[in-house]
């Protein structure tokens, strides 16, 4: 069971990394109403800077998991895959939605069925 855990956690990082390299690629940062007075280049600096620290948690998130050393971590990061999905379907509605690809969504949801599978697995991470 333990192998299966690390393997929907990679995957939930795969997903999840591909999904910010679509939101790069999207412009993401043109969702953000109060980035929208800045130039699209301060836009896209902040956004870049922005995923430093998001990196480093997923890093962190890996590390936990391999080690089976926080449980804590390890399931916030998965109940987040899962809230990123329902914000970006939230996002649909928006005019500024960049997401309207199949590929997105592909993406968005593989992370959140990973992060959920996980979740529903959590019995099994202690």
């Amino acid at each position: 069971m333990k192998s299966t855990l690390i393997t929907l956690s990679f995957m939930n990082m795969m997903f999840m990394f591909m999904h910010e390299f679509d939101a790069f690629y999207q412009g993401e940062w043109k969702m953000f109403k109060f980035l929208r007075t800045y130039h699209e280049k301060a836009q896209y600096l902040f956004f870049l800077y922005l995923h430093i620290p998001f990196i480093l948690v997923y890093l962190c998130y890996l590390l936990a998991v391999i080690n089976f050393s926080s449980l804590y971590l390890w399931l916030v990061i998965n109940a987040v895959s899962i809230l990123h999905l329902i914000i970006h379907l939230i996002a649909i509605k928006w005019n500024s939605n960049v997401f309207k690809s199949v590929h997105s969504f592909v993406f968005i949801g593989g992370a959140a069925l990973a992060g959920g599978v996980n979740l529903l697995l959590s019995v099994h991470y202690i």
